[in-house]
């Protein structure tokens, strides 16, 4: 069923909103809505101060989360309950302690997979030499002759029998060939030749794209034999190496993994405070909050807001006849049997509020139709493998294999087309010929419309193109300098600490069309050139140099944000000139003289068969004729 919702309104003093907003977030119940506009009422805005801090707040839950998903610490509450709101300092430190172990943790990652990916190396290297150890072995005795190591996938048989052809059409009988089918599947062959040939051999494996396996630089050697025992020996230390990696992971989560929890609640919690105060209204000396609440938990929620601020805040109901049903949350609550079949009902929307809660008929015929459709799978199942068996078993001529009786009779296939591909000889064959020769001349007209009109939007785009592009070249031979002088008052670290965070930019993409070339514009953009304060940034440590290189690359991105969907329009429309002229050019060259050389076979055969009828007649009709005298 969908739990009734009361929509209520809560009233304080203004100074008291950041905790009410606490306590409301601490009960849980309240599902907040924007304040209704009234007289004097306005909606509360985000300091400079608090925007900048939801930035930093989410840059430092960011890095929180990754460090846990990177712990495998990812499941757990969003918020705590009771918990006593951050100091300052508090989210310094995660924000610190976010990024460390955020890095600490993607650092070990990296290095597991480096060994992972160095054991799998050395496991194919074994098994290489494994399978021709006893010649490995003997290849520095081979003073006049050059070994290549090379391994196939499975199922590259025939692979090998036209490299043993190339090799003997290249260097005749100069060479030994060894192979060796290797427990992952693979092939491992070795190729030995002679040292005059060894040049010719690798012009011939280049070009039949066969990968030599090569010999790890970091063991060292020059051939397999030298560098295999140096890649046991390291295959034996990589478990180590791995379990102290596991070990040290496991000690990092250990020793941070509460407080990194501890700090992901804190910033859920903060960022929505400051969320939540973007839905709240307010006078000179007093709040208002609107939001819904279940019906049965409204006392609840009174009561615990009584117990907290007294009467200085008041919970009044807001009649029903005031707020629409479609604006209300839909809470689903159902027994314990049917709460399985909310999941499916999760898939899609969720009903109207008002309306009625599908899960007790998705409870009755989900599984009704699901065993109704595994049903029939089955029996599909087993009649597709009856159907093979007996097509295995059957031979032609039988019931299940019936010839083509068309041919026998000599009749062409359907479509009126003889085998060779044809029309055949008919005066209805004709007269589709000649419309399908017609639509095909109206086609090559329409193409070539669309194709000078398509080159008349790229010559209206051309000149406004070359524009921008002057005009980015020349920003950027201004704000590249800009960046070295930059980078030489303030090194490259100190750059990036002065740039940090990072902005978000939100753009309103507008889709449209030319001539059906999907492309889009940018419809709406916030400005990019911002002031020292904007920024966000102490004028004493950013200095000139900073300021005027961040200026010419906010520049420099309000040219690139302005000529990026003219260009990309300018490239699909490139894109679908070069396509129309191949269709035109197809049309014009290949297909309207096949159509008219058939046309003139058909004519032909026709008149032909026209002309023996004639003759048929005439011989009829003076048989009869003589026949009667």
């Amino acid at each position: 069923m969908i739990i009734e919702m009361s929509k209520v309104r809560i009233l304080g003093p203004r100074d008291r909103l950041a905790d009410v907003l606490r306590t409301l977030q601490d009960v849980g119940i309240l599902h907040l809505a924007a304040s209704a506009s009234a007289q004097r009422v306005a909606a509360l805005q985000l300091s400079p101060e608090q925007e900048r801090e939801s930035r930093y707040l989410r840059d430092a839950l960011d890095n929180v989360e990754g460090a846990l998903a990177e712990l495998g610490l990812g499941a757990g509450p969003g918020t705590v309950a009771g918990a006593a709101a951050p100091a300052r300092a508090d989210l310094a430190r995660w924000l610190r302690l976010g990024w460390r172990v955020r890095r600490t943790a993607e650092r070990l990652k990296a290095r597991a997979t480096a060994l992972d990916e160095e054991r799998a190396l050395i496991l194919k290297y074994q098994h290489f030499f494994s399978a021709f150890r006893s010649l490995l072995e003997s290849e520095a005795r081979w003073p006049n002759a050059t070994a290549y190591h090379v391994l196939l996938k499975s199922g590259a048989e025939d692979t090998i029998h036209k490299l043993r052809a190339s090799l003997t059409t290249v260097i005749g009988n100069e060479f030994e060939l060894y192979t060796q089918l290797l427990p992952s599947g693979e092939t491992a062959l070795l190729v030995v030749v002679s040292a005059q040939a060894a040049g010719r051999v690798e012009r011939l494996l280049a070009e039949a794209r066969v990968q030599e396996i090569p010999v790890p630089e970091t063991y060292g050697g020059k051939s397999l034999t030298e560098a295999i025992p140096r890649m046991l020996a390291r295959l034996g230390e990589i478990p180590a190496e791995a379990q102290a990696v596991r070990r040290e992971r496991d000690a990092l989560a250990r020793t941070h993994g509460p407080e990194l929890r501890r700090a992901r609640a804190g910033l859920h919690d903060r960022l929505r405070e400051l969320d939540a105060l973007l839905h709240s209204g307010v006078t000179p000396h007093a709040f208002v909050l609107e939001g819904w609440v279940p019906a049965g938990a409204r006392g609840k929620l009174e009561a615990r807001l009584a117990a907290a601020f007294g009467e200085d805040v008041v919970v009044s109901e807001i009649s029903k006849e005031d707020w629409e049903s479609e604006d209300a949350p839909v809470v689903l609550s159902n027994p314990r049997l049917l709460r399985p079949f909310e999941t499916v009902i999760r898939l899609m929307p969720l009903p109207h509020y008002g309306t009625i809660d599908p899960t007790p008929f998705v409870a009755v015929f989900f599984p009704a139709f699901f065993g109704l459709m595994l049903g029939d799978i089955g029996y599909g199942v087993v009649l597709a493998a009856l159907g093979l068996v007996l097509h295995a078993r059957s031979k032609p001529g039988t019931v299940l294999l019936v010839p083509d009786l068309r041919r026998d009779v000599g009749r062409p296939p359907s479509g009126g087309r003889m085998s060779g591909g044809a029309l055949a000889p008919t005066r209805m064959n004709l007269i589709r010929a000649a419309r399908h020769l017609e639509r095909v001349g109206k086609g090559v007209e329409l193409l070539r419309r669309k194709r000078e009109a398509l080159v008349t939007e790229l010559f209206r785009l051309a000149r406004p193109a070359a524009d921008a592009r002057a005009q980015i070249e020349e920003r950027t031979r201004t704000a590249y300098p800009a960046l070295l002088g930059a980078l030489a008052a303030h090194g490259l670290i100190g750059l990036r600490a002065l740039a940090w965070p990072a902005r978000d930019i939100l753009l309103e993409i507008e889709p449209g069309s030319v001539w059906g070339i999907v492309g889009s514009t940018i419809a709406r953009r916030p400005p990019l050139t911002r002031t020292l304060g904007a920024r966000g940034t102490a004028p004493g440590g950013t200095g000139p140099a900073t300021v005027r290189a961040t200026g010419e690359f906010e520049r420099l991105v309000e040219l690139l944000l302005d000529a990026a969907p003219r260009e990309m329009l300018i490239r699909r429309l490139g894109e679908a000139l070069s396509q129309t002229s191949r269709q035109v050019n197809t049309l014009e060259r290949r297909v309207p003289p096949a159509l008219r050389l058939q046309l003139a076979s058909v004519r032909r055969t026709l008149d032909e068969r026209e002309r023996e009828e004639r003759h048929r007649l005439k011989q009829l009709l003076a048989g009869a004729a003589s026949g009667r005298s």
